[in-house]
């Protein structure tokens, strides 16, 4: 009897350890001395997508490959586009020191935001430096790349279909559109090398 109260007590204790030592950490950066605390996850769930994307913004909050880092990204194609220019904001903050999975994360979303959003999209990039507009293209060839073999007809599609949904067709939109589809074949292309 003592033995198996013994391993029940050994058994709970390993448990918690373990469910304590899994919980994901955000890093908060403290402005006012440059101390860095952690915030267990179950605190960043409590606050919004876009109060997580304000402290990111301010540099309060170092994005990750985390959910709530996605939970912002995926507000850029979430139905409600009120707040498009703030997420757009959030995901260029990422975007600046995104490498490895984070970058990942990014590619999907950016290809479908692209796609829904090209009006949008196009007028950003004409104001990008020449880094952040070919970061933002090699996020949706990355997706093309990883795809398959046939990525340069499933670019075209890809393009008609932004086109599809452009409301400003005016020439220059759509010869950024062209630009657009010539760096994504370019790129994916490399990426295949």
């Amino acid at each position: 009897m003592k033995k198996h109260i013994l391993i029940l007590i050994l058994t709970t204790f390993l448990i918690s350890c373990n469910v304590k030592g899994n919980q994901e950490r955000i890093l908060i950066s403290n402005d006012s001395n440059s101390k860095t605390e952690s915030l267990n996850q179950t605190k960043a769930d409590s606050i919004s997508s876009k109060e997580y994307g304000q402290l990111i913004l301010n540099g309060k909050v170092k994005p990750t490959d985390n959910e709530a880092t996605y939970n912002c990204l995926l507000e850029l194609i979430a139905e409600n586009q009120n707040d498009l220019d703030f997420y757009f904001s959030v995901y260029r903050k990422i975007s600046e020191n995104a490498d490895g999975a984070l970058s990942e994360m990014i590619c999907g979303i950016i290809k479908t935001f692209f796609e829904l959003n090209p009006d949008f999209c196009i007028e950003k990039l004409k104001s990008f430096e020449l880094k952040e507009k070919d970061s933002f293209l090699e996020y949706i060839a990355y997706e093309f790349y990883a795809s398959g073999i046939d990525y340069e007809t499933d670019i075209n599609e890809y393009i008609e279909r932004a086109e599809m949904k452009l409301i400003d067709k005016s020439l220059s939109n759509l010869e950024t559109l062209e630009e657009v589809k010539g760096q994504l074949i370019i790129k994916a292309k490399q990426m295949n090398e």
